[in-house]
Order: C-alpha cells, then sequence, then structure tokens
C-alpha cells in the first residue's frame, strides 16, 4: 500500500498529525537516521589568547634580559683588548657601527678600519677551499691563516661562522701611493683585495663597507688566484705591521663585543621611542 494511502487512513482512525518514528515506522516508513553531533560544537571553546603587550613592554623585558646577561661584559671585554693592545690607538664612538686603530710603523702609518656587523663568511670559506686545493696540485706551503681554514671547511657540512670586515691602509710619506688591503676577520686573517691607490684618492672605508664594488680602476685580481708565494709574501708584509691571525682573532672578539653594546643601546632606544 502506497504511503499517501496509509497516512490517509491512519488519519481517519484518529493517529495524530505529528508522526513519530515510530509511527512511520508502523506504517511502513523508514525514518532517516539520526544527525551525528557536530565535532565543532561539541569541542571545548579554545582558550581566550594572551592579553597583547606593547611594543615598548616586550622591548623592556628584552632590555632587562641583555642587561642581566651582560652585566657589563661588552665594555670591560673591549676595554681589556684596547690595553693588550696598547700600540693600537683606538676611536671607538657609540651608536656607530664602525671604529678604526692606527698604528706607526716606521715611515709608514697603518690604519684599521672595522664594522661590528657580523657578516656570514660562506664566500669567503669557499675561497680558503680552492687555495687549499691549489697547495695540492702547486705543493706550495700556505700561510697558516688560509691553510687551516680550509681544514676546517670539511667538518661536515656545518654552516661558516660570521666574521667581520676590515680595510688595511697602508701609507707612507714620500710615496705617490696608497695600499688598501680587504680583509675578512674570524679565527684567522683572511686577505680577499689588494689595490693600490694615488696618494690622497683611496675611496673611504665607508665607501668600501657601502658596496662600492666597482673602482674606476684596476683593483687587483682575486686574492685566492695569486700564487702562493705571493699570497705568503702579502700575509709576511702585513704581519711585519702587526696584522697577523692573534690581531685578527682580538679585533673579532672586540667587534663582537661593540656589536653587543650597541644593540643594547639600540634597544633602549627603540624602547623609549615606543613608550606612550
Amino acid at each position: 500500500m502506497q504511503l499517501a494511502l496509509r497516512l490517509s487512513i491512519a488519519a481517519r482512525r484518529g493517529v495524530s498529525k505529528t508522526l513519530t518514528p515510530r509511527t512511520l515506522a508502523s506504517l511502513g516508513h523508514q525514518a532517516p537516521p539520526a544527525r551525528p553531533a557536530s565535532k565543532k560544537a561539541a569541542a571545548a571553546p579554545p582558550p581566550p589568547p594572551p592579553a597583547a603587550k606593547s611594543l615598548a613592554a616586550v622591548l623592556e623585558l628584552e632590555l632587562k634580559y641583555e642587561k642581566e646577561e651582560g652585566a657589563g661584559s661588552s665594555e670591560a671585554t673591549m676595554a681589556e683588548i684596547r690595553a693588550e693592545l696598547a700600540e693600537w690607538k683606538f676611536d671607538v664612538a657609540p651608536l656607530q657601527a664602525r671604529f678604526s686603530a692606527t698604528k706607526r710603523f716606521g715611515a709608514q702609518e697603518v690604519r684599521l678600519d672595522l664594522d661590528c656587523t657580523p657578516m656570514p663568511a660562506d664566500e669567503d670559506d669557499e675561497g680558503a677551499e680552492e687555495g687549499a686545493e691549489g697547495d695540492e696540485a702547486g705543493g706550495a706551503e700556505a700561510p697558516a691563516s688560509k691553510a687551516e681554514e680550509g681544514d676546517d671547511g670539511d667538518d661536515g657540512g656545518e654552516a661558516p661562522p660570521d666574521g667581520y670586515r676590515m680595510l688595511v691602509t697602508i701609507k707612507e710619506a714620500g710615496k705617490a701611493t696608497t695600499m688598501q688591503v680587504g680583509c675578512f676577520l674570524g679565527a684567522h686573517l683572511r686577505v680577499h683585495r689588494v689595490t693600490l691607490f694615488p696618494a690622497g684618492k683611496e675611496p673611504s672605508s665607508d665607501v668600501i663597507f657601502g658596496g662600492f664594488d666597482e673602482l674606476p680602476l684596476y683593483a687587483g685580481p682575486n686574492f685566492d688566484e695569486l700564487d702562493q708565494a705571493v699570497q705568503n709574501a702579502f700575509y709576511e708584509y702585513l704581519a711585519d705591521r702587526g696584522v697577523d691571525d692573534a690581531l685578527a682573532e682580538r679585533l673579532a672578539d672586540f667587534a663582537q663585543a661593540k656589536e653587543q653594546s650597541e644593540y643594547v643601546a639600540w634597544l633602549a632606544a627603540a624602547r623609549a621611542f615606543a613608550a606612550k
């Protein structure tokens, strides 16, 4: 019997118009399955997000942490290194990323300009590895700075450490040229460029560190492409003037301490600016 006819008969017999699932079943109609409870509705509501802190408050926490961790160690480290390198006259100013050190060597003035911003050593490591390969082929002995760093490059693909840029400028009264040596500092001294300029025409460290690579005159070959004997002679020339691995390591320590000191000052300045 069709459902409509059964419903009509049920109505005549006084069956309620409100048809329950049981009634429908008695009339031969299958009730639809009950809808499952929504998982979303059953899940507990997420906790409210933590109250947002202001920029000034976050900077205050970071500044407090840095001061507690450092406790003036950066300034102490810089003072210790300056005392240790007493033959060098340092020029260090607050809120500046760059600093310099100068000394006399006979009739020459040797000036070191450094930037305390850490830089990755990827490209320099590649040069050191190429230099090490050249040493094996040519049989020439590499300077300690290059040979040791070439060995470090084989330590299971670890990321190379950061280092710092340094520009060495050597002037001598009565000479028509000035020598500039671009270096990278880490645990060792690594030279990557040697250029000779007319006296008084050499670019400043700000120009060099700013990325001005297209010099208007011949800047010399890639240092790693020089014959190993020539590279060794340049390293020895610098070492005679006190610019060697030992100095590079201490200057890298100084740059690291200087960067930390400037970071704390930057946090304080940013917090003061953000405060209401």
